[in-house]
């Protein structure tokens, strides 16, 4: 189990989409000597878990994260699939959160499956009741955990790990990286500092995570085979019910109740929910209804804060003689953690009926077409960046000018920026610049230093011109420079 090569698989799949964390980069800077000295600890029962990164995260409210050493959760990742092993046939398959082929989008499906069906396509009234545990994570009992996987698991050094996680307290040992202040307006009941002895998990962990499905696959059990609930489903510690009884939703609530106090030490939040499913589920980021999906109101609330913050940092307007200018000027850090951005909100959309929304935040935030394209079919594509098909510079070029036609594109190329063909012939003179030398593929040329570019972009505005700058940014795996437009100037018509 600790050998080199499973925890090599393991270190694999812990790097993915952490490999530049300062943690991540630290440990593969010595690779083979941090994996080699991880299996002698763990081979020897002298492994001990490192110090926590604690911070505070206010989407969609307040929470406590501990986040484990890269060293720590490379064994997460040795841990958990071999616990999936044991337990994943054991879950019910209406179970959503943190499981292979699962996730959010095909929980709303399931629940819209159940609405349908319990309503018989709408054809009688149906209910669905909507219930939550309070304070979970925090909530669970490490004792009754760990009797729950010693039923199972048979190895003693998978248990042994296990109690090692189970009894090491993150609040011992960690590194705050949020202000102390932001920390203490946490709720009690939602903090590890505030947790009875013996109880609580960190947000924020793989092994938490799955310790957590463990934890609630014994109510599922309870809802599925003893109250023999047809439409229930759970994502971690939000689970509906649906049927065509309104008492009988409340006979199960009751019930459940009563389950989770003696079995699971955990109480239910007061704020359940009982609706009619005409009426829709406010469930993971959704209004859920038999027939149709809506994106949560909050949902798209904050994504069009997040666009107004952009804004602020990414757009301002400025007078020339010719009239108002809009500016649009990103680093390639800003632009990538954008795009980032939309696309996990977009994603969220595309799940929904919400082409319209889609529509009203692109006419809303029309600065957002000069960076990045959006289309029912093909999703979200950069504009500021050629992808790396575009194997030289004058596939760079044509590329540049199908996404900006109708502006000026000075391109940068080492110290001087250049700009080519018709442009070139007829835009050069205008701004004092030769245009005698010519470019294979590209034809005519004209450049001037780097040095000098805001001297230039003022004349080109000053002709009523929109111009686009693009400058070098890295290189591509070919050896020819990535390129990437970084300000894009546009004329705004009066009232705008």
């Amino acid at each position: 189990m600790f050998s080199f090569e499973s925890l090599y698989r393991a270190y694999l799949g812990c790097r993915r989409r952490k490999r530049n964390t300062i943690d991540a980069l630290g440990f593969e800077a010595d690779l083979l000597e941090n994996l080699l000295a991880l299996s002698e600890t763990l081979a020897t029962g002298s492994y001990a878990p490192s110090r926590s990164l604690c911070f505070v995260v206010s989407y969609p409210k307040l929470r406590e994260v501990f986040a484990a050493h890269f060293r720590d959760r490379v064994v997460h990742h040795l841990l958990v699939p071999r616990l999936e092993q044991v337990f994943e046939p054991r879950f019910i398959f209406d179970s959503y959160a943190c499981r292979k082929e699962k996730g959010t989008h095909k929980a709303v499906s399931r629940l819209q499956e159940f609405m349908s069906r319990s309503s018989r396509n709408g054809q009688r009234p149906a209910w669905f009741l909507q219930l939550d545990v309070k304070g979970f994570f925090m909530s669970i009992d490490k004792g009754i955990l760990f009797s729950l996987l010693a039923r199972k698991v048979q190895d003693p050094t998978l248990l042994g790990l296990c109690r090692i996680f189970l009894d090491h307290n993150c609040t011992q040992s960690y590194l705050l990286k949020s202000p102390r202040t932001l920390l203490a307006q946490v709720p009690p009941h939602k903090t590890l500092f505030h947790a009875p002895p013996g109880k609580g998990l960190p947000i924020g962990n793989l092994t938490s995570q799955f310790f957590a499905n463990l934890y609630l696959d014994r109510l599922d059990q309870f809802v599925k085979h003893k109250l023999k609930a047809p439409y229930y489903i759970r994502y971690m510690d939000d689970f509906v019910l649906v049927s065509p009884e309104q008492e009988q939703l409340l006979t199960w609530k009751a019930q459940i109740e009563t389950f989770l106090k003696d079995h699971l030490a955990l109480e239910l939040r007061p704020e359940s929910v009982l609706n009619r499913v005409s009426q829709g589920a406010d469930f993971l980021g959704y209004i859920v209804r038999p027939d149709y999906l809506l994106v949560r109101r909050r949902v798209i609330t904050n994504l069009k804060e997040k666009l107004l913050e952009w804004q602020a940092r990414l757009v301002s307007r400025f007078q020339t003689p010719r009239g108002v200018w809009g500016r649009l000027a990103c680093t390639p850090e800003q632009a990538i953690q954008l795009t980032q951005t939309l696309a996990s909100y977009l994603g969220h959309f595309k799940q929904a009926d919400s082409y319209r929304l889609t529509q009203s935040l692109w006419e809303r935030f029309g600065w957002l077409q000069a960076l990045v394209s959006w289309e029912p079919k093909t999703g979200l594509v950069p504009r500021y960046q050629p992808p790396f098909s575009a194997g030289n510079l004058n596939a760079q070029v044509g590329w540049f000018r199908r996404r900006y036609p109708g502006y000026l594109i000075f391109f940068q190329l080492g110290r001087f920026f250049e700009f080519f063909g018709k442009q070139a012939r007829e835009i050069g003179p205008r701004l004092g610049l030769a245009a005698n030398r010519t470019r294979k593929g590209l034809g005519t040329v004209s450049g001037f230093p780097c040095n000098l570019v805001e001297v230039y972009q003022r004349q080109v505005l000053d002709l009523g011109l929109g111009l686009v700058i693009v400058r070098e940014n890295g290189f591509c795996a070919s050896g020819l420079k990535q390129r990437m437009a970084t300000e894009i100037f546009t004329y705004l018509e009066e009232g705008r």
